[in-house]
């Protein structure tokens, strides 16, 4: 009841420490602290969607429905077989100017969210992990997108930063293979929690 009162946050794990530690080093600065428990999810497939709305919700948070003029923006950067609602899911697209900028921007403006989550912060080296990965990674086209999001990664998420700094609604990137990914660090060094 007293963490409750004074707005501690009670964490269960070390790995839960330091997560929640990393969150509020790079959000406390930047005056970004969630108002309330509404979250977004942003994801690029239905099956980590479900996973994140499903341990939001047993952790108190709240996923809204978007309402339809939100979903209305956000339709122009979700392919029609992707969902607006909440968990918005890209059905796997790789577009990094929607996913770390046009998306987050209309979410964190809506005033009908706290906090956004968005997973598959992935760079190649994802794409280079496991069996499923290399065979991605030898399709030139697509491997050759995803150098160029690497390339991009410095401006789109200089973009990204000021989108929380201007509208105080926090961004989490979330990556499924951690440290061994490029983006880890990049995300990281411009103080964007990942």
């Amino acid at each position: 009841a007293v963490f409750k009162q004074t707005g501690i946050v009670r964490v269960y794990s070390y790995q839960e420490w330091v997560d929640c530690a990393s969150f509020f080093s790079k959000m406390v600065p930047m005056g970004v602290i969630p108002k309330g428990n509404r979250i977004a999810v942003v994801t690029n497939s239905g099956g980590p969607a479900a996973t994140a709305a499903d341990l939001a919700s047993r952790n108190g948070l709240v996923l809204p429905e978007l309402s339809e003029e939100t979903q209305e923006k956000l339709r122009k950067y979700v392919p029609p077989t992707g969902y607006t609602s909440n968990p918005i899911d890209y059905t796997f697209s790789i577009n990094a100017i929607h996913f770390y900028n046009d998306v987050p921007k209309i979410l964190s403006n809506s005033g009908e969210v706290d906090g956004i989550i968005c997973y598959g912060a992935f760079s190649g080296a994802f794409f280079r992990h496991g069996e499923k990965g290399t065979n991605i990674a030898k399709e030139r086209k697509l491997f050759a997108t995803l150098s160029q999001l690497e390339d991009m990664a410095d401006g789109i998420l200089d973009t990204s930063r000021r989108i929380m700094k201007k509208s105080k609604v926090p961004i989490i990137y979330i990556n499924l293979i951690g440290r061994p990914d490029k983006i880890f660090d990049v995300l990281n060094n411009k103080g964007i929690q990942v």
